[in-house]
């Protein structure tokens, strides 16, 4: 098979090509339009480099990550099925028009929006994320352990959100009411209650607030949504690293600059080189989920196994449907039981490598690229 592939910076990038080489699919790559830093993903010049590629012909399938509404119309206006592989959480679909085209396939790694895609007309199916664990353990022993080593490690963005500043012109009565909510939200997972808290009179009254202290800022449900998933997840990740390093050793590797009391803050790590190590080579991966993300099974959890890696992360539904706690991975229900298992795990030493092992071989027989890929191409046959 010859594959159109419309190719978006993302670091899923070269696991993809590297899976698709060794299924012995050819690629055709038409490279996103980047200027000014950022890419653009519907643009003349765009629209004219596919034109190119599909009057070339020779082509079976087009893919991207992400839903990108001009490749699925030069698509369907060349008879091409266009796979989008959906690993972005949240992730809005500005053109339902071109969304719904009869040649598209959404692979949506996140099941929980399956069902809300369905019922708009989307052509939707579930195809949970993947990771490379040939290259990652390679990758992983290239490096020196004692530049690695730790009791405990988090990896990835601490997501300092713009809530405090939204919302300070607020009334103080609104912003305890938003902080109620936050903290009903943040004890349940797997769905958002926001949607149904958020009415139009509530919407309403936040902009009255606005424009009354001369602010030029209005704010939506899907905004206010977002915003607030992002602060409570912020919070997990700031909170959590702090109460292990009272005790342990904590590694936090992120581009954001926070300072954590006690916790030992490591700028970014590049996923291919370093990452791996990170994750083979610190005795415990704690992964605190994004709240967007409603049952599926974040890549990062999926980057520990795949690394060989210890993983104590929070509960989500897909992880609990195909791996087992205690076998392939633990997880933590609470911060008290956070703490339990970690001390547990790090007193337990033979126990701990044998989850890691069964992890990495449970990724590396279910989650890999080329599994993915499979499953892909069979939505369009």
């Amino acid at each position: 098979m010859k594959i159109l592939y419309y190719k978006r910076h993302s670091i899923m990038n070269a696991g993809l090509e590297r899976a698709f080489d060794r299924l012995g699919l050819a690629i055709d790559i038409v490279p996103a339009v980047r200027t000014e830093g950022r890419e653009w993903d519907e643009t003349p010049e765009l629209a004219e480099r596919l034109r190119k590629k599909l009057q070339a012909g020779g082509h079976d399938a087009a893919f991207s990550l992400n839903f990108n509404p001009q490749v699925a119309k030069a698509c369907d206006e060349a008879g091409l099925p266009y796979i989008s592989w959906i690993n972005d959480s949240p992730f809005y679909i500005g053109d339902e028009t071109a969304v719904r085209r009869s040649n598209n396939r959404l692979c949506i790694f996140d099941r929980g929006y399956l069902e809300e895609y369905r019922a708009k007309g989307y052509p939707a199916y579930h195809v949970p994320l993947a990771a490379d664990t040939e290259f990652f353990t390679a990758s992983a022993a290239k490096q020196k352990r004692a530049d690695y080593e730790t009791d405990i490690a988090m990896v990835g963005s601490l997501y300092n959100s713009e809530y405090e500043q939204i919302t300070q012109p607020l009334s103080e009565e609104t912003k305890a009411l938003l902080e109620q909510v936050l903290e009903t939200q943040a004890k349940i997972r797997g769905r958002s209650v926001l949607p149904q808290l958020f009415t139009e009179a509530f919407l309403a009254e936040l902009n009255r607030q606005y424009r009354e202290q001369g602010i030029d800022f209005t704010v939506d449900r899907p905004g206010l949504e977002y915003l607030m998933l992002k602060e409570i997840t912020g919070r997990d990740r700031k909170l959590i690293p702090s109460l292990l390093a009272r005790k342990y050793s904590v590694r936090v590797y992120s581009g954001d600059t926070l300072p954590l009391p006690g916790v030992d803050m490591r700028g970014p790590v590049d996923y291919e080189t370093q990452m791996p190590a990170v994750f083979h080579y610190s005795r415990i991966n704690i992964n605190a989920t994004l709240r967007t993300i409603r049952t599926g099974i974040p890549l990062r959890v999926l980057d520990i196994l795949g690394s060989g890696g210890f993983l104590l992360t929070d509960p989500q539904e897909e992880i609990l449907e195909h791996f087992t706690p205690g076998r392939e991975l633990e997880i933590y229900r609470s911060l008290e039981e956070l703490y339990e298992k970690t001390e547990w795990y790090l007193s337990h030493e033979e126990e701990r490598q044998a989850i890691a092992r069964a992890g990495f071989e449970k990724v590396k027989r279910d989650f890999t690229f080329d599994a993915a890929i499979r499953r892909m191409l069979e939505e369009i046959r």
